[in-house]
């Protein structure tokens, strides 16, 4: 039987192959042939057949694509003998032009010696498609990243190997994955802020401002020393041989006080962190990540020399909606970078069966998803982030919960650009729902925001497709996103849709990550005339679990 197929790397870059490797148990026949099918929006692109055996590779080289920033593929194995096929898997990949076309966001927090003999965490991530992976707590200390020995203690008390890091970071090269290291902008400890206490911030009282009573805040406004002092230390990473830097905030103070000269001045920070995003970039041959805490201050530095918006979600944004709005509004604010929501789902912190509640994580994945964004959430050994602090994060063992996280990984990475394509444009408050009614739905109870017992209906549109995304609310009493739901939505069957499209309609296709392993389906569908003239076309989807994608593709001219 077919155990699985995985790429060979988590992102392929453009002018590469594509590979695979399908495993197989030892319970195969010498006659058994596995054919490997590669599609592209649902459309077969490669076929390959080979003998049967233990581990197989399969190469696809894709021609060029022009000026296409990245393509997504599904891809299915089947083991077939006699005609019949026995078992069968699928997985995905994805080619771009550059990691941030789709930064899926991952992360490691564990660097003993003992870890750096293990590489199981890394191709488990390469399994979910993770492409970027943050270094989290990597350090010696935060305003002085390395340590005069090769093994050291952090500030908690953990267990760190410079060893152990070059091994990750030439592990993640392999998989074609890029590794980012953290770095707080102003955090420095104890005996770097008695050296330099002009460099400090200071409360309202005069004293040194703390984080955790652990962490000093410095004054990162261009006319103090630690400005130089922390992109020195971003720089090091980078000669050490990390290929972006993740730059963190604490989202407080929002202003504060410097003393320089012996004279108090107010500094607001907002004005303060693009400065310094734009001054990392320069100074760093690398990626640049700034975390935006609450949503504060997107506004003002997504145009900032950042390669994507980046939001650490905490109350009160509580609801799906807010997730929604989040993901949106960044978007307006710069349009052609891709957003990223570290979304940390609380109710796996002390859950002894997560299972029992995963509702909840594919409730927060879809919505997050389906607006467009990506969600910061898994990581090594299986890890769900539940809190800031990433090394405390939920060991997930259930087959079943697993299995499904690796469908909706798949099914981002196959589909992108029928999610995260910076040409989409967002119709769904102007076409459907209300006065609206180019796009008509019947079946169920239907809306244009996330709510309790309906279908929430997004659509939108690129020159060659519309696309439509239904999140099925029903039966989901909590709309909070971070409260545990127990329970996965009530299946809908047979939505009827009714669509106004102008433009000749050459098919229409549905895709889930909660129906076969996520392969595209072609829908059935007719041609109409409303009464006011308008053609239209209307079809059938016969299911809704909890998240599908329905493309309509359009002939351009």
């Amino acid at each position: 039987m077919i155990q699985d197929i995985t790429a060979a790397k988590a992102q392929f870059r453009m002018d590469e192959p594509l590979k695979f490797e399908v495993c197989l148990d030892s319970d195969f026949s010498s006659s058994d042939q596995v054919c490997i099918q590669v599609y592209h929006l649902g459309h077969l692109c490669f076929r390959q057949e080979k003998t049967a055996e233990g581990r197989l590779p399969f190469q696809y080289r894709r021609p060029p694509s022009g000026s296409v920033a990245m393509e997504g593929f599904w891809v299915q194995a089947a083991q077939v003998r006699g005609g019949r096929i026995i078992s069968r898997k699928s997985t995905a990949c994805d080619r771009a032009q550059t990691w941030k076309e789709a930064p899926r966001y991952g992360f490691l927090s564990h660097f003993s010696r003992k870890d750096g003999e293990d590489d199981r965490d890394v191709r488990q991530m390469n399994r979910y498609h993770l492409n970027i992976i943050q270094f989290y707590d990597w350090m010696y200390h935060h305003h002085d990243f390395f340590p005069p020995q090769n093994d050291f203690q952090d500030i908690m008390g953990k267990q760190l190997s410079l060893t152990t890091i070059r091994q990750k970071i030439s592990l993640l090269h392999q998989y074609g994955m890029k590794a980012f290291a953290y770095g707080a902008v102003y955090g420095a400890e104890e005996e770097y802020q008695k050296e330099h206490p002009e460099e400090s911030l200071y409360d309202g009282t005069g004293k040194p401002m703390r984080f955790i009573d652990r962490i000093y805040y410095m004054d990162i406004n261009r006319n103090c020393g630690w400005r130089d002092h922390i992109i020195g230390e971003y720089k090091k990473a980078i000669r050490f041989g990390f290929d972006g830097i993740h730059m963190d905030q604490y989202g407080f103070p929002k202003e504060a006080f410097s003393r320089q000269n012996g004279t108090f001045a107010v500094r607001c920070l907002r004005d303060d962190f693009p400065d310094l995003i734009n001054d990392t970039k320069s100074a760093v041959p690398g990626g640049v990540i700034f975390n935006s805490v609450n949503n504060w201050p997107t506004d003002a530095v997504a145009k900032a020399n950042q390669d994507c918006i980046y939001i650490e979600v905490w109350p009160p944004n509580d609801t799906y909606s807010d997730l929604n709005r989040l993901v949106s509004d960044a978007k307006k604010y710069a349009p052609e970078k891709q957003v990223i929501l570290a979304a940390y789902l609380h109710p796996f912190a002390e859950c002894s069966h997560p299972e029992e509640i995963m509702a909840t994580a594919f409730l927060a994945m879809a919505t997050i998803f389906s607006s467009g964004g990506f969600h910061l959430l898994l990581g090594e050994d299986n890890g769900l982030l539940t809190q800031a602090y990433y090394s405390d994060y939920c060991q997930l063992e259930n087959a079943e919960f697993i299995s499904l996280l690796k469908s909706y990984y798949d099914f981002i990475t196959a589909y992108e650009e029928l999610l995260f394509d910076h040409s989409l444009i967002d119709d769904t408050r102007t076409h459907t729902g209300g006065i609206n009614d180019d796009y008509l739905f019947a079946g169920a109870e239907f809306s244009t925001l996330p709510e309790t017992g309906c279908v929430w209906t997004q659509v939108k549109h690129t020159k060659e497709y519309r696309v439509i995304q239904l999140v099925n609310f029903v039966g989901i009493g909590s709309m909070n996103w971070n409260s545990p739901q127990r329970k996965f939505p009530d299946p809908i069957q047979n939505i009827k849709v009714d669509a106004q499209i102008a433009e000749e309609v050459t098919e229409v296709r549905l895709m889930s990550p909660d129906l076969d392993g996520g392969k595209s389906k072609r829908l059935d569908f007719s041609d109409c005339i409303r009464e006011n003239g308008c053609r239209s076309i209307q079809f059938t989807i016969p299911e809704l679990k909890v998240w599908n994608v329905i493309s309509i593709q359009v002939k351009t001219i």
